[in-house]
This record gives C-alpha cells, structure tokens and sequence, in this order.
C-alpha cells in the first residue's frame, strides 16, 4: 500500500500566539478550526451546564458545535465521560493549550470503492485541565474534513499501570430544529429502518444514525472501535448522546474512538465520502496482500461431496469464484459440543442427519475446486472458535480453505470487540478471509486488516426485506462499510423485481459477493439470460458515482472498474420515472451500454427481463419508467476508435 502525505504545521510565530491567547479566554468563546474548503466550521467552548432540578449547574463544561456552508448542523453538544469509582470528567475545565496541524494525504487501498482516498484535514488539539481536585486532564481532537467532521479523546493523566474505568460518555450531536432521522433499533444489527423526527428519537438505536438537517444531510458514525465498546445512541434533548454497550477500560496512550459525522448537501454525497472512516484506522498491517481474494461465491446447502461437485460446476459456469460450506457442515451449529475440526453434517436448521446423505468428503471437494479455480469457504459458529480458535485457523489453512464465516458472533462490550477483532489479526497469520455475520458491522478496520473482507451487520435478503428498506440501505448502512446482503437471485419468497435484485450487487458493495444463497438449484431461473450481467460483473471497484437518490425512495448508482462503468437503480414500492444523465462518463465518451430493466409478458423468461444493447454518448439521457418495486441495471463499455 503507497502511502502519500504532507503534513504542513501552522507557522512557529502562529501556535506561540495561539498558546499564549489561550488562557487569556473566556469560557463563552469560542476556538475554531474550519476544513481545507472553509465550508465546515468546527468551534469549542466551554460554558455553564444546569444539571439539577433545584439549581446546581456544572461549570466550565466542554461543548462544540458545527457549521456547514454557514448553517448550523450540529447545535452546541456537549462533551466528557462518566468515570467509575471517580468524578465525572466533564467540567470544571480550564483550557491548557491548543493547537491546530494540517495534514494533506492520499492512500491507495488494497480494494475498495475507489482506487485512491483523499485524507486531507485540519486537527484542533485542545488539552484541559480541571481546576479543582483531582486536576485531571483530558485531550480533546477535532478534525474538520471537507467531507465532514471527526473526534476523539485522550487522558494523559492515566498513570503507568492504571486503568481508567469508563461508564458512559456525554457525547452528544445536537441537531435543528424539526431535523429528520433514519433509525433502526437495537436489533443485532440486523432491523429494520424508519424515518422519524430526531425529537422522537427512542434509547438502543444503531449507529450510524442518519439525519436530515434543513437541506443538508449528516451521518453519525464510529470508527476504530476495535478496542472499546461498541455504542448506540439514545435521545437527550434536541438529538442523540452516545450510548455505550458496556464499560470500556482505558490505559496510559490509549484514546478513545473517533465519533465521526458526515456532511453532504445530499443523501449520495455521504457515500461518495465514507472512506473518513477508513482514515481514521491504523493503515494496513499486512505486508503481503496478495493472497487477499475479492470473490463472488455461492452457499452450497446439500452439506455432501456431490452436492458440492455440483456447486463447484455451477459456479464455474456463472462467472463465481468459490462455495461455501454453510452451518451444519460439522454438527449441530448451536451444541457447545460439535467440533468443526472434522465433518459431521446434519440439517444446517434442524441439526438433524440429513434424509439420504451421501457423505461428504472435504479433502475431495477442496482438491476438486482447486481443479476448476474455485475457492472454499467454512462457516463457523462462534461457539467453536471461542474454544477452538487456535487449532481451527491452521487447520483450515492445510486443508486449502481460503476463508471463514463466523456465525451469531458476539459484539457489543470491549471484551467482545476485542475478540472478534483478534480472529481476524490471527487469520491473516494463515492467510484466512474473514466476513463475520449477524451482529457485527464494519468500523474500517479492513483498512489495517484487509483480509476482513466483508460482515454482514445487515437485514439481508435472508429475512426477504422489501423495496422500502433496500432503497434505505445504501444511505443508512452501506455508508460505514461493506456489507455481505446475501442478494439471493432466485430466492422465491423475495417480494422486489428481477431488475430489482440484478441491480444490486453494484449499489451494494462488498468485496466478497454472496450472490446465491438459499435457491433452489433447480430452477430455470439460474439459467436466465440476464445473470451474463453478473458473471462477469466485479466486486471492487476504481471509482463510484451517486447520480441520485433520497433514503427510502430510490437510488442510483455508478461504479467504475478498468474502463467499464456499471450502472444500477432501485425504487420503493411506488413506480417511479428516472432520468439517469451519461455526463459522468466525460465529454466526447462514445460508449456501448447493455441494459437490463423489467419487462412484461412479451419477454418469454421466467424473469421478464428486458435485455437491450444501446450505442450512446456522454451526452445522452437514459430514461426509465421503473416499476413498483422495480430497478434496472445496465454494463456500459467505452468504444474506442
């Protein structure tokens, strides 16, 4: 990975008169720092806090607030920690310094939704110090980004040896007046959203929390929390306060996680610029990647040698490059005592043998994959790694797996964070991909482990979502991270279109692709023309475009790979009318596009699917009549002359 960077510090003359201004403030004004455009303005203060019904007040309490473009997005919110066995760490404060650096960088990622990420800054560092006993300290960092604004804490008054017991933060994001939110609360990750007033906002909702202020869109997030506890957000007057999921315990050198907040005039504008949480990880700690394998794959459910025989031709034939063994493969998938140090397959849900097994061989099914290119993959549940995680990873690697899926992990607590990040530090060691499922959800750690391929932390196509939630998810969820939705193309319960589902592997991005999952092999459906579309389709891509969308109402997406463009959109249950202009492409681009839409009975598939080739140009408009619950999608190909 090529690291390029200049960090350029304010002049000596200008942070000696910064420092010496300092102490000099009163607790009403304000320290700013604006991002490279000048367009975000970040501020801190310190103020009075009334905290008590009968009079008491909280002095000196650390607050900051943002502007965007000279409006108010985020309102004065306040800061600090609610300390175990001690005062809380909120108040009370004297400004001891500060100072602000600037920092202008790029990094190339190992894959992504970009071949190149801007990180481009300016950092506020303010340190405090109480002025009353115990006189503790504590660091406050602000980043202001041109994409959106990021902080995060310090204690440098945590002695050697000491542990600083965390309870809960005062973290807070103050929103105007009548802003909107989309929330999903505290399903596992895996709920569903709705759009609410932030007024109306309930304890126990997941991050990242997306919020309409007046025009302008933000995006509540966390990142690096691969140490700490995970949060929520619960409702404290007028927005959201962080809610931690457990105690942390901090020690001498640590900081906390950054709380970042993306700022978009639109919806499309966040996930153009979710890489901040990518930034704002440790860079890549694996010295060779090349082992690390972008895939498309697909679940093999026979749980037998034939079955997977099968599965492996069938992925050969629509462009796939693995399978993977789901639960059951080892035994019952929720008894402490099955070993998945060697096969016994039963029923993957009823944990039952299964009716006329065949038998299934892993050494034969790996060795005939290898044949054909075609990878495997093991589903693990999280009860045999936590007992067997060091013997399992080198085990897996000898028998020629290339990843894992751990199953029902559990995350929420800094215990749990830290575990399930260390199986995937000790996978890397055997060359393993990693894509946890259910709970867990991305926070950009694949930036420093990049063989943490995928996670689920989603309401996939398992739990047959509508049309209203798939056209929520690229804004709400798929803002922080990839995300294995498990498209299912087949899958009979599924209540969007075919164009629908076709479009989604390029809306929803995730480096390893789980495009079939719980279908019946046997229908005519697998053979449908339009899958050409997803044989030869990619999962990692050099550029993306948001041509437009609102949360819960539609979205449309461009992404580029090599010279290709793919180009996919969804609508919610209502028809809708979208106009797609080919600007984006560049000027004088003659192009070849292959588009995919909804048809109706004179398309005699079982799909009916429209398939058409266009010669276009960058000039042109595409116009489509989407149906309820429909979408379409489309390659577009450059012509050279």
């Amino acid at each position: 990975m090529k690291i390029l960077f200049r960090i350029r510090f304010y002049s000596f003359l200008a942070i000696i008169v910064s420092l010496f201004c300092v102490h000099k403030l009163n607790a009403q004004d304000k320290i700013t720092v604006n991002s490279p455009d000048n367009k975000i303005i970040v501020s801190f203060f310190l103020k009075k806090l009334s905290v008590h019904s009968f009079g008491g007040n909280s002095p000196d309490a650390p607050f900051y607030e943002v502007l965007f473009e000279e409006r108010p997005v985020i309102l004065p919110s306040r800061l600090g920690f609610i300390i175990g066995g001690a005062p809380e760490l909120s108040s009370c404060f004297n400004i001891k310094n500060h100072s602000i650096i600037s920092k202008e960088s790029s990094w190339k990622p190992i894959y992504g939704e970009r071949n190149s990420y801007p990180d481009n800054y300016n950092e506020l560092t303010i340190q405090l110090e109480e002025y009353i006993p115990p006189h503790r300290q504590l660091v406050i960092r602000f980043r202001a980004y041109n994409e959106g604004i990021a902080l995060s804490y310090g204690f440098p008054s945590i002695k050697k040896n000491e542990i600083l017991n965390v309870v809960d933060e005062f973290t807070e994001f103050i929103f105007p007046e009548k802003s909107e939110a989309w929330v999903e609360y505290g399903q596992a990750s895996q709920g569903t959203y709705a759009k609410q007033l932030i007024s109306n906002l309930k304890p126990n909702c997941e991050l990242p929390l997306l919020t309409k202020a007046g025009t302008n869109f933000l995006c509540v997030a966390e990142t690096a929390t691969d140490n700490y506890p995970r949060s929520y957000v619960r409702p404290v007057f007028g927005g959201a306060k962080i809610q931690l999921r457990g105690e942390g315990n901090i020690r001498k050198g640590e900081n906390s996680p950054w709380r970042l907040v993306l700022i978009g005039k639109t919806a499309g504008d966040l996930i153009e610029h979710n890489y901040l949480l990518l930034n704002l990880n440790v860079p890549n700690q694996i010295s060779d990647c090349s082992w690390i394998k972008p895939s498309k794959i697909i679940r093999d459910i026979s749980l037998s040698t034939k079955g997977a025989v099968k599965c492996i031709d069938y992925a050969v034939t629509h462009g796939l490059d693995g399978i993977i063994f789901d639960a059951g493969w080892y035994g019952p998938v929720n008894n402490d005592c099955s070993d998945a140090r060697k096969v016994d397959a039963v029923g993957s849900m009823s944990g039952l043998p299964i009716k006329d097994h065949t038998g299934l061989s892993m050494k034969e099914v790996i060795e005939y994959g290898k044949t054909k290119n075609i990878d495997i993959w093991l589903y693990v549940n999280y009860q045999a790694l936590e007992r067997q995680l060091d013997e399992l990873l080198p085990l897996y690697k000898s028998w020629g797996v290339v990843g894992i899926k751990p199953g029902f992990v559990r995350v929420g607590n800094q215990q749990w964070e830290k575990w399930l990040h260390t199986i995937v530090k000790k996978a890397a060691k055997y060359k393993l991909m990693v894509d946890p499922h259910d709970q867990y959800r991305p926070s950009g750690f694949s930036r420093t482990y990049p063989n943490l391929i995928s996670q689920e932390g989603i309401r996939g196509n398992e739990t047959n979502p509508d049309a209203d939630q798939t056209t929520m998810l690229p804004f709400t969820r798929f803002v922080i991270g990839a995300g294995d939705y498990t498209p299912g193309y087949c899958k009979q319960t599924l209540t969007t279109s075919f164009a629908h589902r076709l479009a989604l592997p390029i809306l929803f991005y995730s480096p390893a692709q789980f495009l079939f999952w719980s279908e019946d092999m046997k229908s005519n459906c697998h053979f449908s023309p339009e899958l050409e579309l997803w044989k030869n389709i990619p999962t990692i891509w050099d550029d993306t475009k948001v041509i437009g969308g609102e949360p819960g109402e539609y979205a449309i997406i461009a992404r580029r790979s090599g010279n290709d463009w793919y180009l996919g959109a969804i609508t919610n249950k209502t028809a809708r009318d979208v106009e797609i202009p080919l600007s984006f492409l560049g000027e004088g681009i003659n192009i070849t596009a292959r588009i995919y839409t909804d048809g109706g009975d004179e398309v005699k598939t079982e799909t009916q699917v429209k398939i058409e080739t266009r010669v276009l140009s960058a000039k042109d408009i595409l116009k489509f009549s989407l149906k309820p619950s429909g979408g379409m999608a489309a390659k577009i190909t450059f012509i050279i002359k």
